[in-house]
């Protein structure tokens, strides 16, 4: 049997059935440019662990308007829960499970189509190593079981990688009463002890979801991450005319200018923006308070009055990021968000307002407390765990991390591009096209979407941003492969 695929379209692998996956074979499937499509993921497709979830609180953090699978149908999503019975506005965070059976039921529509114009449909459940160059031209794909598939065109559509653990807890791993990932969120919650208390290592969006689901499951939280601050408040991410402009100018930025003046302008920018939504003063807009608890309170209270006009450009600053800074180099852009990861962090990834409300009533019922790290975690002789503050110390019954994830990294040695491991250079930076390039000058065929594409576009797990890189790489695919099916 011939191992490896030279006909453009013939065997096509996507690797990664997440919602950036799903999201390429869409867009595959309805153009029918190609002859076979093999995805290849340990979970069924629509359904990775972030989305897991059953709970109807978890909840996503963009809009509904901003997490269609299909570029040019921004609002997919939001048909898709009327035709359901679930009526959404473009502006609703809709719960994660919600998003997860869109994204499988879209995925299983667009299998139908494929099997009726003769495009098959193959899912392999498991993990790829590598993606080796073929002796005919086409490609290997070597997977963790062993096995070999052929493939003509490869789409790198995998997400996050292993969970962070954090260094207090390195020494800890595997110790029952610690859970290293809140997801799948079931899972996490059957190890945690009922009615107990829990210490949330992190305050980003995957540790207020999980405290959220621990506080309605009867627990009390202790949320704590090296900052000790929570992320803003907000009510809607509006692709609005501020944004567009600002994603514009961000995206004209020279990129030869010294970073004191790059950090100037791009802020300059940004207040401009924000003045063009509503000329209210930044100081009314922005909270400095040091306490997390009243910081939360008060940007809660901002955007119950909508009083929070930055919310209106934060797609801008994600767009515009995207366009501007790989310009700039892999440096230089490595170095902005370094330089700007607290103040990114807290707006970008600002927590929807119902989850804020939800947050306060926990604070108010004693049932939550958001600290700064403890300098130590120690297991006690009954099983649980003591937390030592530098003026206090308290006892867990368990602690759980949700620090996030590391970066899936990707690098080339030797002809294959491989997907195991971090290399010494550091991580893959994809062409201007999204294209890998393996052998130069040849141009590959083979592609990176989404999460893996950090090397290059700095915020990417981010659906809107992934499915329009999804539907940039379709057209190169289809300038390259559409003449031939």
């Amino acid at each position: 049997m011939r191992l490896s695929s030279t006909t453009p379209g013939e065997q096509v692998v996507i690797i990664g059935c997440g919602m950036t996956g799903v999201s390429a074979y869409l867009q595959l499937v309805r153009h029918g440019v190609v002859r076979g499509v093999t995805l290849i993921d340990p979970h069924e497709p629509g359904f990775g662990p972030a989305f897991g979830s059953a709970h109807v609180h978890a909840l996503c953090n963009t809009p509904a308007g901003d997490t269609s699978l299909l570029p040019d149908r921004p609002d997919d999503l939001c048909d898709y829960l009327r035709g359901r019975g679930w009526p959404q506005h473009r502006s609703a965070f809709v719960p994660r499970f919600q998003a997860a059976q869109y994204a499988r039921t879209r995925f299983l529509e667009h299998r139908r189509m494929a099997q009726a114009r003769g495009i098959t449909t193959r899912h392999v459940r498991d993990r790829v190593l590598r993606v080796a160059v073929g002796p005919d031209g086409g490609y290997l794909v070597h997977l963790a079981s062993g096995g070999v598939l052929p493939a003509s065109e490869v789409l790198v559509c995998v997400g996050l990688g292993e969970p962070i653990v954090p260094m207090l807890m390195t020494p800890y791993v595997g110790h029952p009463a610690f859970v290293p990932t809140p997801y799948p969120a079931a899972s996490m919650l059957r190890q945690v002890q009922p009615g107990g208390d829990v210490l949330v290592l992190g305050s980003r969006l995957s540790a207020i979801e999980t405290a959220l689901l621990l506080i309605d499951s009867g627990r009390r939280v202790v949320i704590s991450s090296p900052s000790g601050e929570l992320p803003a408040v907000r009510t809607r991410l509006a692709r609005t005319e501020p944004a567009a402009w600002l994603a514009q100018e961000l995206g004209r930025l020279a990129g030869d200018l010294p970073d004191p003046a790059m950090d100037r302008e791009a802020a300059h920018l940004l207040v401009r923006a924000i003045r063009r939504v509503r000329p209210l003063a930044l100081r009314r807009q922005i909270v400095r308070a040091g306490d997390p608890h009243e910081r939360l309170r008060r940007e809660t209270a901002l955007a119950e009055a909508d009083d929070t006009p930055w919310q209106d450009v934060v797609a801008g600053v994600i767009d515009g990021l995207n366009e501007w800074l790989p310009q700039a180099g892999p440096a230089r852009a490595s170095a902005f968000m370094k330089r700007h990861r607290s103040l990114i962090g807290r707006y970008v990834s600002a927590i929807p307002l119902g989850s804020a409300r939800r947050l306060l009533d926990a604070i108010d019922a004693g049932r939550l407390v958001v600290r700064t790290y403890p300098v130590a975690v120690e297991p006690t002789a009954t099983g649980g765990w003591t937390a030592t503050w530098e003026d206090t110390s308290r006892r867990f019954d368990t602690v759980v991390a949700a620090a996030g994830n590391h970066k899936r990294t990707v690098h080339v040695d030797g002809d294959a591009l491989h997907l195991d491991g971090t290399p010494a250079a550091g991580p893959l930076r994809p062409a201007a096209d999204l294209r890998v390039v393996i052998r130069p000058p040849a141009r590959e065929r083979i592609w990176l979407v989404g999460p893996s594409t950090h090397a290059r576009s700095p915020i990417t797990n981010y659906l809107h941003a992934a499915a329009g890189q999804a539907g940039t790489v379709f057209v190169n695919f289809l300038d390259q492969v559409g003449a031939s099916v």
